[in-house]
């Protein structure tokens, strides 16, 4: 019995021994063969979409991370690679690394990646791409605009030096509205941004998908972009595109849907709310307009009730004077209910910042004006006819 133990112990001993070397056999087979890929791609010009697109295929396939970190950490001291091939396939590497993580928001093992390698690497033409890509992930908790500005500047200076190279257009035009959506709050920075770059990263965007008509995640960043543009049915289409284009192997599949959904809920709650402001904005004229109406009845019976008043006044002050005198008092009783008139004027119209002011003040002022030459006048004849009274007397 205790032979029969033994045997079935070492048994096992032996299984999982021959196991663990067949599994590091296949590892170690699998990881010649990723490095025999990672050294072919890593001949092509790394600004390059084809560059990108190959390094993607092999981010998106979640056993290579564990090889590919294997590979980072190599020191290469096999004498078949020169050390500028060492330095490319390294490259080819992290980048294919940032790949995986930024698609996964893994920001806390890109940080420590960046950390660690960033520096050797600064030389190569997309670097500036992969900080682009980067800064993707910190533009939800960065809050320094100069520094948002900064990259973006970048971003949209490597669209136009590599126009033919869709993700370039990419990163640049999600990175501006990624910002635009940051600073929604407040609207003076947000309407400099939008009028600063809103074009260009429209036209970016555009050139992206004329270049790459099958990638997802484009349409759903011109829907975004057609959302800041007041298009929001448009802006729903693209993002429907979107979901239904996206490829469903893919290891972030998961999360790029649910961020899909996401900004196809922002961009309805944007339309409704727009549309909600144009409800209340229309009937805040439709008030407005009622108002000015009754304003407009009052005023006509303020003038009616001046004119009536003016004719009693003219008959009862035109009775027993003569035809100057009763001419003089007219003029001043008109100008007094011009004042009272247009007083009226100024009051009802006090809180309407359009309403033409100047006007008023120019009657107001010449009826102050006649109603002095009129006393004035009427005070120069009454001493003409005391002269003229006394003369007869004498």
């Amino acid at each position: 019995m205790q032979q029969l133990v033994y045997i079935n112990i070492l048994f096992r001993e032996t299984y999982d021994n021959v196991l663990f070397q067949w599994g590091n056999e296949f590892m170690s087979k699998e990881q010649e063969n990723l490095m025999n890929r990672i050294k072919k791609i890593s001949e092509f010009d790394d600004t390059s979409r084809q560059y990108e697109v190959d390094l993607t295929h092999i981010a998106n396939k979640k056993m290579n991370i564990k090889l590919l970190e294997n590979i980072l950490k190599d020191p290469f001291n096999d004498s078949q690679y020169s050390n500028d091939n060492i330095l490319k396939i390294k490259y080819a590497t992290f980048y294919c690394v940032n790949i995986y993580h930024r698609h996964q928001f893994n920001k806390e093992i890109l940080d420590k990646l960046w950390e660690t390698y960033a520096d050797q690497f600064k030389e190569f033409k997309s670097f500036n791409h992969l900080k682009v890509n980067r800064f993707l992930l910190e533009s939800d908790l960065c809050s320094d605009l100069d520094k948002q500005k900064d990259i973006l500047e970048k971003a949209s200076n490597d669209a136009v030096k590599y126009p033919n190279n869709a993700g370039y257009q990419h990163a640049f035009a999600v990175l501006f509205v990624d910002i635009v959506e940051k600073n929604e709050q407040n609207f003076e920075q947000c309407r400099e941004l939008i009028e600063t770059w809103n074009s260009k990263a429209f036209t970016a965007i555009n050139s992206a998908i004329q270049r790459d008509s099958e990638y997802a995640r484009y349409y759903c960043t011109k829907g975004r972009i057609l959302s800041l543009m007041g298009r929001y049915d448009e802006a729903d289409e693209q993002i429907y595109t979107a979901i239904i284009k996206e490829d469903s192997t893919k290891v972030d599949y998961a999360i790029r849907i649910s961020k899909y959904q996401y900004y196809k809920i922002q961009n309805q709650y944007k339309k409704q709310l727009n549309d909600l402001q144009t409800q209340i904005k229309n009937e805040q004229e439709e008030i407005s307009r009622m108002n000015n109406s009754v304003i407009s009845n009052i005023e006509t019976i303020t003038l009616f009730s001046g004119i009536v008043s003016f004719v009693l006044g003219s008959l009862h002050l035109a009775d027993g004077s003569s035809t100057v005198h009763a001419a003089l008092l007219i003029v001043i009783l008109m100008s007094c209910l011009m004042i009272v008139f247009v007083a009226f004027i100024l009051l009802l119209h006090s809180s309407n910042k359009k309403f033409n002011k100047k006007s008023c003040y120019f009657l107001l002022i010449f009826s102050i004006v006649v109603i002095i030459m009129a006393i004035i006048i009427m005070g120069v004849l009454n001493d003409k006819y005391h002269i003229c009274f006394f003369r007869t007397r004498e």
